[in-house]
């Protein structure tokens, strides 16, 4: 199928040739993209009334010319037709369907990069009819209009002008409803981002409040620590007081026996200067043993001297009455 815009086919439309009788003249099949996905409803074509003959999904121009005149008819390939986005995250979301734009198509235009386009698309049957049995075509064309309307049986011209002035009416209100449903698209989108905006500020206040549950979990752990701390203190402060007042009793046992050292301190300072008295006296007395001593020695000393003199003269005298008595 080859896909073109309208610019290429307009002119198409426009052509009258004149060629011989039997002529006829196919294009190839081709996707006119105004049209695409359209739905389609026929009046009077196949034995049928009116029915749905599903979505646009491709046709072609079909020129017949008959004794010099011209005539162009469309054979319109009709379905179903589908289109889905698939975001990069894995979501699916329906972008197109039934020739107007689906619930996540605003989405999807917002940044096209990031979808990958998926058509379901099932064909059903083929309609051909004389181009001048397509309504409203311009309608569409021109994105006036949201169906595409075929009159096969040319009733639509026979009847009074104002079903054609109703069928503006119900245009006007379907466009109505249609910019009505873009601009609630609009809001579901702003919506949609201000959720987005107050699901993330509430994951970070969510996790500033698990982190703050953390830090409340810290301290109070700190703070029974510090309890358990204090009473600890307080038991080793009630033992300190309690040494201190036996350190207090202390104090005045020691203070009581300084008081008597000092009493007998002084005691003993008097004894003292009476010892230095009786020391000085000893002294005194220990010089004149000492000369009492030398004396007496130097006494001994003559003693000892007389005593061998007179032990000489003895000797000297018993020597002599030996030797006269050996002279008798």
């Amino acid at each position: 199928m080859e896909l073109i815009n309208k610019e290429d086919l307009l002119p198409l439309l426009k052509q009258r040739a004149v060629a011989r009788t039997t002529e006829k003249v196919e294009t190839s099949t081709f996707r006119q993209p105004e049209l695409y996905g359209v739905p389609i409803f026929v009046i009077g074509y196949a034995g049928r009334v009116a029915y749905y003959a599903g979505q646009y999904i491709a046709h072609k121009v079909i020129r017949k010319y008959y004794n010099g005149r011209s005539e162009t008819y469309w054979r319109i390939i009709t379905g179903f037709i589908r289109v889905f986005a698939e975001h990069k995250s894995g979501s699916v979301m329906d972008i197109f369907s039934n020739g107007l734009p689906g619930t996540g198509y605003f989405e999807f235009a917002n940044s096209p990069k990031d979808f990958k386009i998926y058509e379901d698309r099932k064909e059903l049957d083929e309609i051909e009819v004389p181009e001048e049995a397509l309504v409203n075509i311009e309608g569409v064309l021109n994105g006036e209009d949201a169906f595409l309307l075929i009159d096969a049986s040319g009733l639509l011209r026979e009847l009074p002008h104002d079903i054609f002035a109703r069928y503006s009416e119900l245009r006007h209100a379907f466009l109505t409803l249609q910019r009505q449903l873009y601009e609630s698209s609009e809001t579901i989108k702003d919506l949609r981002f201000e959720l987005d905006f107050v699901q993330t500020e509430n994951r970070v206040l969510r996790q500033q409040l698990d982190r703050l549950k953390l830090r409340i979990a810290s301290v109070a752990g700190l703070l029974e620590h510090y309890k358990s701390e204090i009473l600890r203190q307080k038991e080793l402060m009630s033992f300190y007081v309690s040494r201190l007042e036996a350190v207090k009793e202390g104090k005045d046992r020691i203070e009581a026996v300084l008081s008597e050292f000092r009493n007998l301190n002084e005691t003993f300072a008097s004894l003292a200067i009476e010892m230095s008295e009786k020391l000085s006296t000893l002294e005194k007395l220990k010089s004149e043993v000492e000369v009492l001593e030398a004396e007496a020695e130097r006494l001994r000393q003559k003693k000892e001297a007389l005593k061998s003199e007179e032990e000489e003269v003895r000797g000297g005298a018993k020597g002599a009455e030996a030797k006269d008595e050996r002279a008798g």
